[in-house]
């Protein structure tokens, strides 16, 4: 079922403070019966307010990076064609920045600066690899 709407939780808590069990609601709309309660303990303390849904976006994200960081994992690439993604992160490492190689990869592939490839018989193959569109 995907997320219940503010109305629905209403009802559900409406229906709870008539003394309707937490666990034939929960049966009822398809939800887990600690829903049922944590929404009426929301309800209490909150009113219809503490009903409503709230993002499950993150308010940071400590993992992206950095626009220059972005930057100097390129200039290495273009400075040093044939080094590979953890030959960058290493160098930048001892130059004193954190940042793993499956990191630089993702940027790498991000621009299309990252490519495999190999031989089969005797045609060799060359591709690059790219983000798929979400």
């Amino acid at each position: 079922m995907g997320r219940i709407g503010t109305e629905k939780k209403f009802e559900i808590v409406k229906r709870r403070k008539s003394g309707e069990p937490a666990s034939a609601l929960a049966a009822e709309f398809g939800v887990s019966e600690k829903s049922v309660k944590r929404w009426f303990d929301a309800y209490k303390e909150r009113g219809k307010k503490g009903l409503d849904n709230k993002s499950t976006k993150p308010k940071k994200s400590p993992n992206k990076i950095s626009k220059n960081m972005e930057r100097m994992v390129l200039e290495f690439k273009e400075k040093h064609t044939e080094w590979r993604p953890a030959t960058i992160a290493k160098e930048l490492k001892m130059q004193g920045f954190s940042i793993s190689h499956p990191k630089v990869k993702d940027i790498l592939i991000k621009h299309k600066k990252h490519a495999i490839w190999g031989k089969k018989g005797n045609k060799e193959w060359f591709q690059w690899l790219t983000k798929p569109e979400a």
